[in-house]
């Protein structure tokens, strides 16, 4: 049971920032799928072998280091491609705005 308190508390503050919308659905599709990869890594004690089976790691609990930094990791690079996106739309925006007012003073 104590090893559902942190899922569970996580669960929450998701569904909070979800619900108050500091929160976007695409950012925490990422997010829900990588707590539910954990909770049941972490539950399951045949996943949690075949985890550390399949990473060749002696101590079931490296495993799930492993499988949370590699969730981490991928969180890191979605938010970096979301980031570079909005950066990529804000230098296209700009620049339309700025032909908007040469267009504009020239007249």
């Amino acid at each position: 049971m104590i090893e559902l308190i942190f899922p569970i508390f996580m669960a929450i503050i998701v569904l909070g920032l979800l619900k108050s919308g500091r929160l976007s659905l695409d950012l925490s599709g990422v997010l829900i799928a990588a707590l539910v990869t954990l909770l049941v890594a972490t539950t399951n004690q045949s996943v949690l072998m075949a985890f550390s089976r399949l990473l060749s790691v002696g101590h079931p609990t490296l495993a799930i280091m492993g499988v949370a930094i590699g969730l981490l990791l991928g969180i890191v690079i979605v938010l970096a491609v979301m980031i570079s996106d909005a950066r990529h739309r804000q230098v296209v925006l700009l620049r339309r705005i700025a032909k908007i007012e040469l267009s504009l003073k020239v007249k």
